[in-house]
């Protein structure tokens, strides 16, 4: 994923990637709730600060993801390294292997694939989006409390 640098991590970096992505991911949601009148409103039956998913999604899932990457990168670089040094993968089909691997990688960082990830993101968001409002407009809906 060359747009977010996720795959080509930089320790240097991690957090840095951490607050721009949550920051992408959640203020943008913040501030038109705020426009919207549903960030503290008393309109809507979960407001959007009191309302656990987007903190979920936005603020723990994408730090996770992203320290995830910096665990799994390391992890499939000695897998691969494994592979070309073990003998599991004979010397004849190592440039197989490696155009595979390159092939791969090119998947990754191609563009019309992120456009696509994108588009599906968008897609279903607008699917979904109906029930989000519902649920977001409803009196009287279950939500969690503190006991």
């Amino acid at each position: 994923m060359k747009l977010t640098n996720l795959i080509l991590s930089n320790d240097q970096s991690t957090v840095i990637r951490i607050l721009v992505l949550c920051g992408v991911a959640w203020l943008p949601i913040a501030v038109l709730s705020f426009f919207d009148g549903t960030l503290l409103g008393t309109d809507v039956t979960i407001p959007f600060l009191k309302d656990a998913v987007p903190y979920v999604r936005g603020l723990i899932v994408i730090p996770l993801l992203v320290i995830a990457d910096n665990v799994i990168e390391p992890v499939i670089v000695r897998i691969l390294k494994y592979l070309e040094t073990s003998g599991v993968v004979p010397e004849s089909e190592q440039g197989r292997l490696n155009d595979e691997v390159e092939r791969m990688a090119a998947l990754l960082n191609s563009n019309r694939v992120q456009m696509m990830l994108v588009l599906l993101a968008v897609v279903f968001s607008w699917l979904l989006q109906s029930d989000y409002a519902a649920m977001w407009s409803e009196r009287g809906a279950l939500f969690l409390v503190p006991a």
